[in-house]
């Protein structure tokens, strides 16, 4: 008698492990997203709070990062946008491979005081679900970010 494993087990178990994989990879993906967002978000938080204990401190937002009481670094792969002083708000975008971001508005500024803002480009489904993992309500009214993007408020 032969031992081994014939020619159809062994596609069994590769047609398994091919299913599992197709179920699986998806899932990791949107999990190693989440936690981008979730670095992201402590990212903004952080300068958000510096701006305002600025704000406090001096009457004004700053002008620039030197002025703010933390240095950051914008992570690989996003794009970190500082303009508080002229339109309130810090923003942190991750455009590849998907295209979303957060919208940090400082208390006293003009659009949205105080709120966070999570976007996600229109069309783009695994966005929209990093964005939704935050917050499913969305945003009323219209922001004064151009482009085509779904906003919803976080806080």
């Amino acid at each position: 008698m032969k031992k081994g494993f014939t020619l159809i087990e062994l596609l069994v178990v590769v047609l398994i492990i091919g299913i599992l994989a197709a179920i699986a990879l998806p899932q990791y993906q949107k999990a190693v997203e989440k936690s981008r967002m979730s670095q992201m978000f402590i990212l903004g938080k952080a300068v958000k709070d510096a701006a305002e204990r600025y704000y406090l401190a001096t009457g004004s937002y700053p002008s620039s990062e030197d002025e703010l009481d933390i240095s950051y670094e914008c992570p690989n792969k996003y794009k970190c946008m500082f303009s508080l002083a002229s339109e309130g708000k810090f923003q942190i975008e991750r455009t590849s491979p998907y295209t979303y971001g957060l919208i940090f508005r400082l208390d006293q500024g003009s659009y949205y005081p105080g709120e966070i803002h999570c976007y996600a480009s229109l069309g783009d489904t695994k966005s929209d679900v990093v964005c939704k993992t935050l917050s499913t309500k969305p945003a009323k009214g219209s922001m004064p970010e151009s482009g085509a993007y779904t906003f919803y408020i976080v806080n």
